[in-house]
């Protein structure tokens, strides 16, 4: 019966210890890999002004990107097309900037750059007859027939 508790001891003492190193075990191979292995620069001395520089590049490739964005919805306002619609997107846009998400914030405007209406320029075959390639086709002329594409 005696050894019957000594081993039963013995187990329950086992268990503690593998509980216990099994709790402490990462930190203490993190405390003797930082005695042996120390960090050379813990942080950049100029890390935030790093980081800040970062941050005002974006922030004026975005400014660029909006007023260039900006100016198109104009143009296509004074041209009589309905490009009202993408003033709230680009709010939108300026919004996750303001947020620091700049990824996003370009996503969206490219999205609304496609979405810009464009008049359609008229075409024409040129001809032999045509003396002036680099003349302005008639406006009144019909558009050229293309061919569906098979799908």
């Amino acid at each position: 019966m005696k050894t019957i508790l000594r081993i039963a001891a013995v187990l329950v003492v086992l268990a503690a210890l593998g509980w216990a190193a099994a709790g402490y075990y990462p930190r203490l191979r993190y405390r003797w890999d930082r005695s042996q292995y120390p960090a050379i620069r813990t942080r950049p001395q100029f890390a935030g002004a790093l980081q800040k520089d970062i941050d005002l590049r974006r922030r004026n490739e975005f400014a660029r990107r909006y007023q260039r964005i900006t100016a198109l919805i104009d143009a296509a306002e004074e041209q009589g097309l309905a490009a009202a619609m993408l003033r709230p997107k680009m709010e939108n846009a300026a919004r996750l900037a303001r947020e620091g998400n700049y990824f996003l914030a370009d996503v969206h405007l490219n999205s609304i750059e496609l979405r810009v209406p464009r008049r359609r320029e008229r075409l024409r075959p040129a001809t032999v007859q045509d003396e002036d390639p680099d003349a302005v086709p008639d406006a009144d002329a019909a558009p050229v027939r293309r061919r569906k594409a098979r799908r």
